[in-house]
């Protein structure tokens, strides 16, 4: 493979996550070079989306949290923390909650062909990651697309149920 060919497949995926968001007229924020920052809301929720490119991996990461700010907003301009879903004992749910969702989580990792939920152990951050390798191909912007779309339809389904297994 060329080097030429290499960089400008890398060079490209951020130009085509934003031809993606205009395509569904979605206002974004470009983070940084390798970062692009977006937002729906949809049936299920809110829901923060940050795309960014692994030049090192040649993988664009699509990252979902859904975000509460009508709950947290104190919180956030207090601790600087975003304003997303998380299950931990330290924001008073059990530890039979808290075990409760991980296995529901790891269930759906299981059943679900394309991303994989995550649930940071410090705080308990939880969210729908979506990995898309581009290697030696340029991304196009259906891949963006569908993604995106991926993610929050698997939000809108599952989330209502860990919602479902804490009291608060």
């Amino acid at each position: 493979m060329a080097w030429g060919f290499w960089l400008a497949t890398t060079a490209r995926a951020m130009p085509t996550v934003e031809a993606a968001l205009r395509k569904r007229n979605w206002k974004y924020t470009r983070i940084s070079a390798h970062m692009i920052l977006t937002g729906v809301q949809s049936i299920g929720g809110k829901y923060l989306i940050v795309l960014a490119n692994d030049t090192e991996k040649k993988t664009l990461m699509v990252s979902f949290n859904e975000l509460l700010i009508d709950q947290d907003l104190d919180n956030f301009v207090r601790t600087g923390q975003l304003p997303v879903l998380r299950v931990h004992q330290s924001l008073g749910h059990t530890t039979t909650e808290v075990a409760a969702v991980c296995e529901r989580l790891l269930g759906e990792n299981y059943r679900i062909a394309v991303g994989r939920f995550e649930r940071e152990p410090k705080d308990g951050e939880i969210r729908f990651v979506i990995a898309l390798p581009y290697r030696d191909r340029p991304l196009s912007v259906d891949q963006v697309d569908w993604s995106i779309t991926v993610g929050i339809h698997t939000l809108d389904l599952i989330l209502p149920q860990v919602h479902g297994l804490v009291a608060r």
